[in-house]
């Protein structure tokens, strides 16, 4: 892991286990199918880099968190509600009329790229900031998709954004020898 990370992450002087070593040199062959993916773009590399470097820190918060606040590991979250749907079925419509009654509570768009409990004020600004500028920078890219899926940066979003922290790279590019490497170990 890199020292940056560390440093972002409070982590400087935490010792990795085994498990977490294991987590890190997937992430590592992870890159390494991304490189050897044909015709990927220099936009393609830059966002795998980032995909792997924010898996690295986020590992890296969720330790620190789990350390500094055991009692996570035991939190109980009772009556969460799913909504499943096929796309364009109103899925979207339905988990925002939901989040938006006062008896729940839906994580907001920037709350699911940053992993954690609360930020202090100064630290929650700049992660919504850093969050609205990745997503005014895919609606710059994809004009489309402010209508098809409205959303910002502070309003209560899907569990989408937290496939970034789990299998989403297996949809965005063929990666060589990643998905039976991975069938393999898992």
């Amino acid at each position: 892991m890199t020292a940056k990370a560390r440093k972002e992450t409070g982590t400087t002087d935490m010792v990795l286990g085994e498990e977490d070593t294991a987590i890190l040199d997937s992430l590592r062959f992870l890159l390494h199918r991304w490189a050897e993916t044909p015709g990927l773009s220099g936009v393609g590399w830059r966002s795998a880099k980032d995909m792997v470097a924010a898996r690295g820190a986020n590992l890296l918060t969720v330790r620190r968190l789990q350390i500094e606040h055991p009692q996570v590991r035991d939190e109980r979250i009772e009556r969460p509600v799913f909504v499943l749907g096929l796309p364009r079925t109103a899925t979207t419509l339905t988990q925002h009329i939901i989040a938006g009654s006062e008896a729940a509570r839906a994580p907001y768009l920037w709350e699911m790229y940053y992993l954690g409990l609360e930020p202090t004020a100064e630290e929650r600004a700049r992660r919504v900031k850093q969050t609205q500028q990745r997503l005014d920078m895919t609606l710059l890219l994809s004009k489309s998709w402010s209508s098809i899926h409205p959303t910002n940066a502070e309003w209560p979003e899907e569990d989408y954004w937290l496939k970034f922290h789990a299998m989403f790279h297996c949809t965005v590019a063929p990666l060589p020898g990643y998905v039976d490497w991975y069938r393999g170990e898992y």
